[in-house]
């Protein structure tokens, strides 16, 4: 994961240019919140996808195309590094609060974990990177499942 530093007035630039942002495009930075790990871009809409079916919504069409994820990355709500797109760090907390207040977060977890499973051997559960655990984690923590959270570490 990339470093950053942070200053009050950078959070408050990114959650505010993040509240300007039109519904749809503010779920879909909410969905990358709760995946949290570096995906590639085509990859989002197998997660959009889900994610609707859990809503039992029928998914508009896809507000994304290349130039639409570079104006997000630009605008530093998303990510890119290696050819792979995620949550800005320093507000994933801010947008994964906002989904669970607008009733997203256990659909959104649902279609996370059904689009890119945790391999669980032996009652293991095996992480291939460790933004797979903090996902699970924070996953955990969100839902209130303390011993959840003890059990995944």
């Amino acid at each position: 994961m990339a470093n950053f530093k942070t200053t009050p007035s950078k959070w408050q630039d990114l959650v505010t240019t993040y509240t300007r942002q039109p519904a749809p495009v503010r779920v879909l930075l909410q969905l990358t919140s709760v995946i949290y790990e570096s995906i590639p871009p085509k990859s989002l809409n197998k997660f959009l996808t889900a994610f609707y079916r859990h809503q039992n919504q029928i998914q508009p069409n896809s507000p994304f195309d290349p130039n639409f994820l570079n104006e997000l990355i630009n605008k530093k709500l998303l990510i890119l590094s290696k050819q792979a797109i995620q949550c800005n760090p320093i507000i994933a907390e801010v947008l994964t609060r906002d989904a669970k207040k607008e009733g997203h977060f256990i659909s959104m977890v649902a279609a996370v974990q059904e689009t890119k499973p945790i391999i669980v051997h032996f009652g293991r559960s095996l992480y291939s990177n460790t933004s797979q655990l903090n996902r699970e984690l924070r996953i955990s923590f969100h839902s209130d499942d303390y011993d959840g959270m003890v059990k995944k570490y």
